[in-house]
């Protein structure tokens, strides 16, 4: 559905013609799941005082930005699995891409700052609970929320001012900054410079997050004992296990989008939802299994 006119009211989402029926099953299954698990996880960090500390408080601020990042998406994609809805306004694209960026945006922010609170944990206990008191962890939740809002609020606001003049059609199931700049017929590099921005802000966040725990591995290899090596390892491992799979997932969707017009489009709209929606889901599954606080209070 090619159009001409310089400004279209709606989209064209790709439905997975032929197999939309089959393919509602694994996003229905993962939305339940991401539902399941990251609202545990906030019930149990919220409502048990033990684990009101800044680890736990922003691992319950991480799974907030899952539930909105997957809610951003999936109920809107199963709606089009099931029923055949292909079509997106313009208001409801500038919704989706605002909700789903700000809370990719949000994500990234709290993964920032969970890796600064267990460098000062493990290198500086004794001034720790000084360093991140409550009020501290306040200021960076909310200056955590406050940097995506601001990053975020002008996509919308570009993407209702383009021109669509070559096609309505997206390849992905979802909007997407990339795809609406890639169908667009405006020629200017300042939307090309924002988007990079923000992927290079995405990727500093994940060069530094490295940074951190490449610190923390050398101060744990200067205790003393095996017991402190092993706390101290435990401690750290669910939350680079959920670094490593964010930003590999993120790092690999750029990678695919480069190479778009060499992928299936059924495959290419499957990988670029998943990138999203796969660490929301397995977010709380990790922090269930290789937390031990939280998954002795889940197991209550």
């Amino acid at each position: 559905m090619n159009v001409t006119s310089p400004s279209i009211p709606n989209f064209v989402l790709f439905g997975f013609p032929g197999i939309q029926g089959w393919m509602s099953i694994p996003f229905s299954v993962i939305y339940i799941v991401t539902l399941l698990g990251n609202f545990t996880i906030v019930i149990i960090i919220t409502g048990d005082e033990s684990l009101h500390e800044p680890m736990y408080l922003f691992i319950c601020m991480l799974a907030i930005a899952d539930v909105i990042s997957s809610t951003s998406i999936l109920p809107r994609m199963l709606a089009m699995l099931w029923f055949d809805i292909t079509i997106i306004s313009m208001e409801g694209c500038c919704l989706q891409l605002f909700f789903m960026h700000t809370a990719t945006f949000v994500a990234s922010s709290f993964l920032l700052a969970m890796s600064c609170d267990r460098y000062f944990a493990i290198s500086n206990p004794l001034r720790y609970s000084t360093i991140f008191s409550s009020s501290t962890v306040r200021k960076i939740s909310l200056l955590c929320i406050a940097r995506g809002l601001i990053f975020v609020i002008p996509l919308p606001v570009f993407v209702s001012t383009l021109s669509y003049c070559r096609s309505n059609i997206l390849v992905t199931s979802y909007c997407d900054y990339i795809s609406l700049i890639q169908i667009s017929c405006t020629e200017s590099i300042f939307y090309a410079i924002y988007g990079l921005t923000i992927a290079f802000i995405i990727i500093a966040d994940a060069v530094f997050i490295i940074f951190t725990y490449v610190m923390i591995l050398v101060t744990v290899l200067k205790l003393a004992s095996r017991k402190d090596h092993d706390k101290a390892l435990s401690t750290c491992s669910s939350h680079l296990i959920v670094v490593l799979l964010t930003y590999t997932t993120a790092i690999f969707a750029v990678i695919m989008n480069s190479f778009a017009e060499y992928i299936p489009s059924s495959l290419l709209a499957t990988l670029s939802c998943l990138y999203i929606v796969l660490p929301g889901m397995l977010n709380p599954i990790i922090y269930g299994m290789k937390t031990k606080e939280v998954r002795l209070h889940a197991l209550k």
